[in-house]
């Protein structure tokens, strides 16, 4: 699926023509432009939460170099969070999106000098990282790991829960990471097994923006191959990340139908600490 767009009409149909570069030739096709080119892009806006070491800051390079490869120390990176802006262009259409990432400290973090925070104090970081950067959410993503959603992620999202609130269903996608080294009908079944597990079918549900899968270079995995076999394992890697990223990109835009003021997300905070 592509997008398309009909730009906004900003003159009246009884102004004259207004557009003069027909007076101009191939050579100077670009006067007035100068070094710099602008054109306008719908703004997205989007929340990554989860547990620590699940990939959440994976998925904000994967969109922005899917050939840069990743890896993990088994410390926390994000300590707090921020928010990231990225101009994602559809090359078949030429529009532009600008997707604003939040991206969030891990609960259950593990940092090299031992001072973890607790859950809460990420949430009210999350909290004000918010109120003070955006107006509205339009997609809020639960980023799990592939298969460990049963065992290790279901304590996060019931923490998460009430946090969001029942209205903020419409907005929320399920993103599951480290999928890179699983097959496509593999991929399914773990979709499939998300959405039919006891444990887990009620969030499943809850994400009324679907579950999706994504995944990165694994820099530690591919150097366990010989150096030969390595530019095949990368092509073969990137061909998987690839399809993965252009639906998770394609998701999120559709998400921008769907919209949430900060001031219920304060609410429902507010709420909680009565």
């Amino acid at each position: 699926m592509r997008w398309s767009t009909t730009p906004n009409s900003y003159f009246s149909p009884t102004i004259p023509e207004n557009d003069f570069s027909k007076y101009l030739t191939s050579n100077n096709s670009r006067l007035g432009y100068g070094t710099y080119n602008a054109s306008r892009a719908k703004c997205i806006n989007v929340l990554l939460i989860g547990r620590s070491q699940v990939g959440k800051s994976t998925i904000v390079e994967v969109l922005l170099n899917p050939q840069k490869g990743t890896y993990s120390n088994g410390f926390s990176i994000t300590k707090v969070p921020h928010m990231q802006s990225l101009i994602v262009t559809d090359e078949q259409t030429d529009y532009s999106y600008q997707i604003n990432i939040v991206d969030t400290p891990g609960f259950g973090q593990v940092r090299e000098n031992n001072e973890n925070p607790t859950d809460d104090d990420v949430l009210k970081c999350v909290s004000r990282c918010i109120e003070h950067n955006i107006n509205w959410l339009n997609v809020v993503c639960f980023v799990t790991k592939a298969k460990e959603t049963n065992r290790l992620d279901v304590p996060v999202f019931k923490k998460l829960w009430p946090y969001l609130g029942p209205s903020y269903a419409d907005t929320s996608m399920m993103v599951v990471t480290h999928c890179e080294g699983y097959t496509a009908d593999e991929r399914v079944e773990i979709i499939e097994n998300i959405r039919t597990h006891t444990i887990t079918k009620e969030y499943y549900d809850y994400c009324k923006l679907g579950t999706y899968c994504f995944g990165a270079i694994d820099v530690n995995k591919v150097n366990e191959f010989k150096e030969k076999l390595r530019p095949m394992i990368v092509e073969d890697k990137l061909v998987e990340i690839e399809t993965m990223r252009d639906t998770f990109i394609t998701k999120i835009i559709e998400g921008a139908n769907t919209k949430k003021t900060i001031n219920e997300l304060k609410q429902i905070h507010d709420e909680m600490k009565c």
